[in-house]
């Protein structure tokens, strides 16, 4: 009777440790490495021709509206949290490649976010001229953007 209750027991923790080490379920891998990929469809030119059209607003009546600066901020906040996300999902042989493309397309929107849409983002706040010279001016981005 008692080896027979040991014998469970060492089952019984077996079965939870192992199950410890399992991956996640295949939803998680996909809202997490697919899903949240829809969070950055928004990029580029888009992003600022819609948030022009949007403007500056508050979260909440009586609150001052963010800067356009502070609103890519928030959008790296969002970007760094899916890459972490991603990261903390371990691979398969099923999910490497998943996974893969979701870090690098994170990774990539991140430094786009860092590198040309904040410098963007404080040439709107400024309400710096937009004569096309500088390389990160919204004109300039906009017309090398274009499909030609």
């Amino acid at each position: 009777m008692l080896t027979k209750l040991l014998t469970r027991s060492v089952l019984f923790c077996c079965c939870l440790l192992g199950a410890c080490k399992l991956p996640a379920s295949p939803e998680k891998y996909f809202d997490t490495a697919a899903l949240n990929a829809n969070a950055v469809s928004h990029f580029g030119s888009d992003y600022f021709i819609t948030a022009l059209g949007y403007g500056k607003r508050p979260i909440s009546a009586g609150d001052a509206p963010y800067s356009y600066e502070q609103q890519i901020g928030f959008a790296i906040q969002r970007v760094e949290g899916y890459l972490k996300n991603v990261n903390g999902l371990m691979a398969t042989g099923d999910t490497e490649a998943l996974l893969d493309a979701s870090r690098d397309l994170f990774q990539f929107t991140l430094n786009s976010y860092r590198t040309d849409h904040l410098p963007i983002a404080r040439m709107i706040d400024q309400n710096t001229d937009d004569s096309g010279e500088n390389p990160h001016s919204m004109k300039t981005m906009i017309e090398t953007s274009e499909v030609k």
